[in-house]
Order: structure tokens, then sequence, then C-alpha cells
């Protein structure tokens, strides 16, 4: 009642200073101000709850991706100072290292030695956990086109593919294999390095 009576007196004494129509535009842009002002409070505390409540793992997140990438920058630096010697000393070390072996790969096909340079990328892929399925099975046939462009050798691409067949036979890549395999038992072997795949050729 005393909030009520508290109104009706401002509402007079607007009235009494503005008239009736201006005491209701008065009132009424109150009201709406008022609205707007307390969606904005509300959605303000909800960013606030939230972000209390989630900033402390999204924090954490963001600081192990920097530390992430910093150590691959520093990685990344440290093998490119390595001489060859050194970089094959450290893959014999850490013969799972996928960055290591991945940048020898890179020295191989830089000095235009092509067959170490798929013995290795085969290495790499062969690696556990370096990648998921769907992009050893792009690597696979990245590599089949290798072998069949710059090798000539289709005999080793087809083993590329069934290598990877055996090792995923129930998922949708290998089935996407065993097509194009098909194709290439079904092709003469001369026009096998024509064709590859609908993949780019390998470090286009």
């Amino acid at each position: 009642m005393l909030f009520l009576e508290i109104l009706m007196a401002l509402f007079t004494q607007l009235v009494s200073m503005f008239g009736m129509p201006g005491a209701l535009l008065i009132v009424a842009g109150a009201s709406i101000l008022g609205v707007v002002a307390a969606n904005l409070f509300a959605h303000w505390l909800v960013n606030q709850i939230l972000a209390h409540g989630q900033s402390p793992t999204a924090a954490a997140r963001l600081a192990e991706r920097e530390a992430a990438a910093r150590r691959r920058l520093k990685a990344s630096e440290r093998i490119d100072a390595m001489d060859d010697a050194g970089l094959q000393a450290l893959i014999k070390k850490r013969p799972q290292d996928a960055f290591a072996l991945g940048k020898w790969c890179e020295r191989l096909k830089e000095r235009g030695d092509l067959t170490a340079y798929a013995l290795a990328r085969e290495r790499l892929l062969s690696i556990d956990g370096s990648m998921n399925v769907a992009e050893k099975s792009t690597g696979c046939h990245l590599l089949a086109d290798f072998y069949l462009r710059a090798l000539s050798r289709p005999d080793q691409a087809k083993r590329v593919l069934k290598d990877f067949i055996a090792q995923h036979p129930d998922s949708a890549e290998a089935a996407f294999m065993r097509e194009r395999l098909a194709r290439m038992e079904a092709t003469p072997a001369g026009d096998d390095a024509k064709k590859g795949s609908s993949l780019p050729a390998l470090g286009d």
C-alpha cells in the first residue's frame, strides 16, 4: 500500500507539472526504460554467472593451447637447426615422433630423394595416434598418387591402399579405397600413372 501511495503521489506531481498527456508520456517512457534496464541487467547477470562457472576451464584450455603452440615452435626451430645426422639420430631415438619424421620427409623431397621420401611417408602414416582415420586415408591416397606419378610404381600404390583397408576394414574410407583399387586392377599398367586418384598429387 505504501508503495502504491508513493507512486500515486509522484504521478499527481507529474500531472501538476506537465499536465495529463505529459505525465502519461513520462510514465510510459519510464516503463519502457525500466523493462530495457531489467533485461540488460538480467543478461549481464547470466553472463557473469556463466563466465564465473566456465572461465577457469576455458582459461586453462587456452593456456594449454598456447603452451602447445610454443612447444611446437621451439621443436620446429630446434629441428630446423639440426643437420641430417642429428635429425636421423633423433628419429632413431624417438621413432614415434611424427613431427621430426615429417621434417625429415620434407628434406628428402626437397633434395629429390623420391624413393626414400616415399618410404619415410609410409613410416609417418604408420605412427599410431599421429592422425585420425580420415587424415590417414587422405595421406594414403596422396602417397599412392606419388608412387604412380613420381615413381611409376603401381604395385606400391596398390600395396599402400591394401594396407589401409586391412587396418581399417569397416571404415567408409576403406570402402572408397576398395573402389579405387578395383579401378586400378582393371586399368592397364601403363595407364595407372596417368589417372591417379581424384585427390591432388602429394606436395601440390
